[in-house]
């Protein structure tokens, strides 16, 4: 079985399975307006698999152009075409245009497979016609030499935000505003994109973007990381490297969340008051909630490899039946 995984742009996810597979990763990313973009991006699509000559190609989804393409060249090169489909991959755009919502639901019923986070987006991929496997993010390995930075409060978060609609960023600036002034809340991403308030909390920093080295180093020298979305059925990046980190966390409290990260987590609603409340609550039971986020990484890396070798027989059965 030779396969390969194809994304245009760079995820974490897609190193981590990818490796963990055996499959080569190729993460094909240009500069420039869309249509350019594309266009370079499709021919060297085409090239890589005329080239590797693959049993299976996984693709990202989104990009829902790159899946539509992969599908296309399955129907030519007789491969097998397994979309790895985000939740965005789902519902594009938010589920809001509807001549999207009826190509993702067409990728999903020609895919031979579609990957997905959790038992939610199965459903609704079986829903419309197509083969669902869940399958989670492997933990990321952290790089092997961390640093300690001083930070300025007595107890630290670290609030991984990308500033997108699915994320209550203005919550967690107001509930600053609610917790005691000796926990710091520090705010990754680009806040340059967003229209923030006037004044914001002493006790908030905004990074901004920060390079990966410094991203991990922030992760580890804090007391606990926050990570938020209002999507329902999507399982936030942060969790699986506050997890590798052995960090508690605050998350939403959403089932698919709970249900794969079941200890050493405070679980919130997104407005103010349950995000305060969640930092005061972690805050209070950190030691215990150290010890459960322990105990729950070595859970996650045994659930995650049977996973991984359930997914690798399925993926042999459906070249044998080629």
């Amino acid at each position: 079985m030779k396969g390969i995984w194809i994304s245009w742009e760079k995820h974490r996810r897609n190193v981590g399975i990818s490796k963990n597979l055996g499959f080569k990763l190729f993460e094909i990313v240009y500069s420039g307006f869309r249509l350019k973009r594309y266009l370079l991006s499709a021919l060297k699509t085409i090239s890589l698999i005329y080239k590797e000559k693959p049993d299976i190609v996984i693709a990202q989804n989104p990009s829902i152009v790159l899946s539509i393409l992969v599908l296309f060249l399955k129907n030519i090169k007789g491969f097998k075409a397994v979309i790895d489909a985000h939740n965005s991959g789902i519902f594009p755009l938010e589920g809001k245009v509807g001549i999207l919502n009826f190509i993702s639901r067409l990728i999903q019923k020609y895919s031979d497979i579609t990957i997905v986070t959790n038992p939610g987006l199965k459903d609704i991929v079986e829903a419309n016609g197509g083969r669902a496997f869940i399958l989670p993010d492997s933990l990321p390995d952290p790089p092997k030499y961390l640093k300690k930075l001083p930070l300025k409060g007595d107890f630290n978060i670290v609030y991984i935000c990308s500033w997108t609609n699915d994320e209550p960023f203005y919550e967690v600036i107001k509930a600053a505003n609610l917790i005691p002034k000796h926990i710091h809340i520090y705010f990754t991403g680009d806040f340059k994109k967003v229209k923030l308030p006037e004044i914001i909390p002493e006790n908030i920093t905004l990074l901004g973007y920060v390079k990966d080295e410094y991203y991990w180093n922030m992760l580890y020298s804090c007391e606990a990381i926050m990570d938020l979305t209002t999507r329902q059925d999507c399982i936030v990046c942060g969790a699986y490297e506050g997890l590798s980190l052995f960090k508690p966390m605050i998350l939403s409290n959403t089932k698919a969340i709970r249900d794969l990260f079941r200890m050493g987590c405070i679980y919130v609603e997104s407005n103010a008051s349950s995000i305060s409340k969640g930092v005061i609550d972690l805050a209070y039971n950190k030691d215990l909630l150290q010890k459960e986020i322990k105990k729950l990484n070595l859970f996650y890396r045994k659930y995650w490899n049977k996973k991984l070798q359930h997914f690798r027989k399925i993926l042999n059965n459906i070249c044998n039946a080629c």
